[in-house]
């Protein structure tokens, strides 16, 4: 039986550095663990053109048109008198890919970074799901294990854009300055 030495001697043999073969084995643990973790959960990601109710932010349903997907939903920070609210982080599994398929179009046309802009259902601990918006990469210079800043969505807002009535679930956060 070959010793955990043999074994890295033999991964960076292939031309990876020893710093590659750790990143290689820590996603391997990460995917064999992840279940494991009280913190995972299934949601599920959808965008503006595919909501199918833009005024529901609580108890909503998953519907046919959103895309199941499976994070581990983090408190990242706890509520202070003299900070602004608790903030929450999606991680997503290591070998996670694009799984909405129009979101080409937002990388093409915007520059966006998936998941950035999407909304997400949530379970809560009653099992209900309240509708979130993944607003930013928490760490852009992470390579591993990034993780992505989620706020609740708390209003809707109505507006006409060419002669359009929409509706639009959004986040309206003041902050300390």
């Amino acid at each position: 039986m070959p010793s955990f030495l043999d074994y890295q001697k033999n991964l960076t043999a292939k031309g990876r550095t020893l710093g590659e073969v750790r990143k290689y084995q820590a996603d391997e643990i990460m995917e064999w663990t992840w279940y494991g973790d009280i913190d995972t959960r299934t949601c599920y990601l959808f965008d503006m053109y595919h909501d199918p109710d833009p005024r529901s932010l609580y108890d909503m349903k998953p519907t046919d048109e959103m895309i199941p997907i499976s994070i581990k939903y983090v408190k990242h920070t706890s509520q202070t008198l003299a900070k602004d609210r608790i903030s929450y982080h999606m991680q997503m599994k290591p070998s996670q890919t694009m799984c909405v398929p129009y979101y080409e179009e937002y990388e093409y046309l915007y520059g966006m970074q998936f998941p950035l802009g999407l909304y997400l259902l949530v379970p809560d601990e009653k099992g209900k799901y309240n509708r979130w918006l993944v607003v930013a990469k928490a760490d852009d210079v992470a390579q591993q294990f990034p993780t992505y800043e989620l706020l609740q969505c708390d209003y809707t807002l109505n507006y006409i854009n060419r002669g359009a009535k929409w509706n639009v679930a959004s986040v309206l956060r003041s902050q300390n300055s």
